[in-house]
Parts: structure tokens; sequence; C-alpha cells
């Protein structure tokens, strides 16, 4: 159900709104701050998306559960949902009012924020004494046309990772080294305001090799990895200013590539979700 269809005035409605356009002070415990002297400023020609990615603890497998309720699920098409479903991804949308479960993993402890500076690099921001336990990372990223953005939930490879994919009706498998997933995001800016983002899963592996590129006339240097992409299970989804897009496993049990994007299996378990949220103007 639409989390708009539940709400009460109250105490949820404060915390929601505190998520919407409207300016947030910077002493707000939440890690969102949409005032131009903490953001910069979305360029022109350029979409503006804020990415969060959050540590989903133990105890808090409820509120991910609760979270999953307040989101529109349905917005994507039938086919998508169970073929994400199948490879063990999850993806709803939320509204510019957020609903108190995110909210509340948004306000997690030891949370620390990123932004991106003008020449691209990023400048890491502790906001509290417990920052190395960091449940919650936000970065601020101007999207420009034909630029991809890339999403790793864990900073940290797997040694390895079995991969195996349906090949013209027989399966075929391949074992891969140093393994990240990684989404890949690019966005168009529509003439409302909005703006339509495609975000599709890659798996990237093996060693780094450096390589130039030239983007919108700039020499660029970047390290890259081999990837293998999952084209089929690309999401392409219409948001409007402050709207979200939520990406997740479809299950701590899962044991399809998403996996590989939302689960450490240390001694205790670790599942991150990424939150895409469209700046707003």
């Amino acid at each position: 159900m639409l989390a708009g269809l539940r709400w009460t005035i109250g105490v949820g409605v404060c915390l929601c709104a505190a998520l919407s356009c409207t300016t947030i002070q910077k002493e707000s415990v939440v890690p969102v701050n949409t005032g131009t002297d903490a953001v910069p400023r979305i360029q022109p020609n350029s979409v503006g998306i804020e990415i969060y990615t959050l540590r989903i603890n133990l105890n808090q497998n409820e509120l991910l559960q609760r979270l999953w309720l307040e989101t529109d699920e349905q917005a994507l098409p039938a086919a998508l949902r169970r073929e994400l479903t199948e490879h063990g991804f999850r993806v709803g949308i939320i509204g510019n009012f957020v609903p108190p479960p995110l909210t509340q993993l948004l306000q997690s402890a030891g949370s620390i924020e990123t932004t991106q500076s003008d020449n691209g690099a990023y400048q890491e921001i502790p906001v509290s004494d417990l920052a190395k336990e960091a449940t919650v990372t936000r970065q601020f990223r101007n999207v420009l046309q034909d630029m991809r953005v890339l999403v790793a939930p864990f900073d940290v490879p797997l040694p390895e990772y079995a991969l195996f994919w349906n090949e013209h009706g027989t399966v075929t498998g391949q074992t891969l080294q140093n393994a990240s997933g990684v989404f890949s995001i690019q966005a168009a800016a529509e003439k409302d305001s909005s703006a339509t983002l495609m975000i599709v899963p890659e798996i990237e592996f093996g060693t780094v090799t450096p390589k130039y590129r030239t983007h919108v006339g700039v020499l660029q240097y970047e390290n890259v990895r081999p990837r293998r992409k999952f084209e089929s299970l690309m999401v392409k989804q219409k948001l409007l200013p402050g709207q979200w897009i939520i990406i997740g496993a479809s299950s701590i049990n899962s044991t399809g590539v998403g996996r590989a994007f939302f689960f450490r299996d240390n001694a205790v378990v670790e599942q991150r979700i990424i939150a895409v949220r469209l700046k707003c103007t």
C-alpha cells in the first residue's frame, strides 16, 4: 500500500516533511540537506541525484520490511518485477514525503556524508564520533547527459563469485575473481523538472586497468575493470523532484545474483540497500 494512504497527522508527518523539497536546516540529525549552502548546485543540463547506502543490522529487518510495505513496487512492469525477483532484486518507488521507516534508517547513528566537488572528487565529512561504524553514507552527483554514475553497495569485493546464467536454453557458469556488484545510473532531464533514471546492475571483476576517455569534450582518466551487465534487469523510471527509488534484496535467503550486491556472509551477515533521490530544484 502506498505510504500516502496511511500517514496520520503528528510526529510521523513532521519527520516525513523534513525530507521533502523544503530546505532542511544544517543541525537536522537526518543526513539529508537540501540547503544550497550544503549541497553543490545542480549544473545546467544535468540531473542532480542523492545516493544513499544504508547498512541494515539484524535488528532492523522488521523495519526494512515496513519500508517495503511503504514503497510502490507496482510502478514497475509486472514482467520486470518477476525477473528482478528471480535474480534476487527488489525495487520500489517512494513519493517526496518520506515514510517513517526510511526516516528511521536515515537517522542511524554514525552516518557520514560525501559530496561531489567541482572537479568530480569526493569530500567525506564525519558527522559523529562513530563515523568508522557508519550505517548510512550519502553522496550527491550532477549527472550529465550520456554520463554513467557507478554505485557499489560494498567497497570490498568478493574474492571469488560463481556466476551462472541461461544461454540459449543452457545453464552456463563462470567463476569471477574480485567480484563486486555495482549499479550503473544514467539520467535524462525532462521539461517538467522531472527526470528519467536508468539503473542497470552489473558485476565488476578481475584487475583494474587504467583508461582514458572523452566526455563532453573533456579528457578523463579512470580505472576500469571488466563488467558483466544485466541489461534485462534495467529499471527505467521517471521521478518527480524529491521522489526516491529504493533498491534491495528480494529476500535475506535469496541465492540469485542480487546476493553479491546486497550481502556479505561474514561472521554476522551484513546487508545493505540503496536509496536514490531526485534532487529538488
